[in-house]
């Protein structure tokens, strides 16, 4: 009896997310356009997932010290009250399946706390832009260490 009652109180602590992890993906087409963030000009693909720790990745056309690059910045937020590592990888592909760009990275967050990740850069040749039609964003968050 005792142990169907732990096995109870397990079950329900799992469908509850007492658990801080969580892990989702997300895929689609996507059509990538020029934006200037310092200039706020132009469109750019917002891409939402997560729940637990709530990833918002803008993806768009951009250029680094005049090289051109796909831009996957992030802006994760923890909505929980743990600290939490927050992972994400996203893919760029063209009609074929073929990679055409990743990026991926990882952040520790406090609790209910935001991270603004302004790195994401995915240098290609110019001529790539036109070949992205898909993309995969792979997400996970999980409970760590508090940092001192």
């Amino acid at each position: 009896m005792k142990r169907c009652f732990v096995l109870i109180l397990f079950c329900l602590a799992l469908a509850l997310g007492v658990y801080g992890s969580e892990e989702k993906i997300k895929e689609g087409n996507i059509t990538l356009e020029t934006y200037s963030f310092a200039r706020g000009e132009g469109t750019r693909n917002t891409i939402q997932i997560g729940e637990k720790v709530i990833f918002y990745v803008d993806a768009y056309i951009s250029e680094f010290f005049n090289e051109p690059i796909i831009n996957a910045n992030a802006k994760m937020v923890n909505t929980t009250n743990k600290p939490m590592r927050a992972i994400y990888d996203i893919r760029f592909y063209d009609d074929l399946g073929n990679i055409v760009g990743a990026h991926a990275t990882s952040w520790d967050i406090k609790p209910n706390d935001e991270v603004n990740y302004g790195s994401g850069m995915i240098r290609v040749k110019e001529e790539d832009f036109e070949r992205v039609t898909k993309y995969k964003l792979s997400v996970c968050s999980y409970e760590t260490v508090a940092k001192d």
